[in-house]
């Protein structure tokens, strides 16, 4: 069996990106099953186990002290029971490479699920800096929180940072309370106009920490593409977040503008 090059190796995580997070074209599709063939995995197997394939690719090529040896062994062995040698020994990493952010995007289908994920290679710049960067692009819209529930009344709770050509925003909050990740999280949902709004889609979840008041910036990436954001919401959760939520535990709420 043939190894693949590093160039092929992104490749073919880029392609299993996209299919995990179903944007794959019929040609790109083609495109994996050579890529699959290629590197002697089984195209079914893959199929079935997306997650897992992703999780052998990304651990070939991160450093052994990226994450925690538990979850790094556990998903280790989930890879290679589905799928041997076949990652490990016919698909060639360079330990320690760097990350590109549709890796982080395709990584995250698996490893959201359990609380870690790997910054992505801008993590470095200040978060104060990056969002002022979105800011700075001409079609990024600002839009204010209104609160909620058992926020609601409170002014000043922050507002939101939105760029859809991008799919990436921040939050800026200034009066929201802090939570403790054991027991609740924060979780931002955006509500698709393109898509059927009784289901939003998950932006990830999020702690505060800190005074009351204290300004507190979180960056974001929706976990599915948005064609056309009618609003945001953040709501608590349990730890680790819901895939759907009964909305109960709403606390901020900002409508996007409809012209005319």
């Amino acid at each position: 069996m043939n190894t693949l090059s590093p160039s092929e190796r992104d490749r073919l995580l880029e392609l299993l990106s996209d299919r995990a997070l179903g944007v794959l074209s019929h040609d790109d599709a083609a495109e994996l099953g050579s890529l699959l063939d290629h590197a002697g995995i089984d195209a079914d197997e893959a199929e079935r186990d997306t997650d897992a394939l992703i999780a052998s690719l990304v651990l070939a090529d991160a450093g052994t002290d990226s994450m925690p040896a538990s979850l790094r062994a556990s998903l280790q062995q989930r890879g290679e029971r589905m799928f041997g040698d076949q990652v490990a020994g016919r698909i060639s990493g360079t330990p320690g490479g760097s990350w590109a952010g549709w890796v982080v995007a395709a990584a995250a289908v698996l490893l959201a699920a359990v609380g870690w994920l790997r910054p992505s290679p801008n993590a470095a710049i200040p978060l104060e800096r990056r969002l002022a960067q979105l800011e700075e692009q001409p079609d990024t819209v600002v839009l204010p929180f209104d609160g909620v529930g058992e926020l609601a009344g409170v002014e000043g709770v922050g507002e939101i940072v939105w760029n859809a050509r991008l799919q990436e925003g921040f939050l800026r909050l200034s009066a929201v309370p802090s939570n403790d990740p054991a027991r609740q999280q924060y979780q931002l949902w955006i509500f698709d106009a393109t898509r059927d709004q009784t289901y939003p889609v998950d932006a990830g979840v999020f702690n505060v920490a800190g005074e009351s008041g204290t300004q507190y910036i979180v960056p974001f990436e929706p976990k599915l593409g948005v064609g056309d954001a009618a609003a945001f919401a953040v709501t608590k959760e349990r730890a680790g977040g819901v895939v759907v939520t009964d909305k109960s535990g709403l606390v901020l709420l900002a409508p996007v503008p409809t012209d005319g």
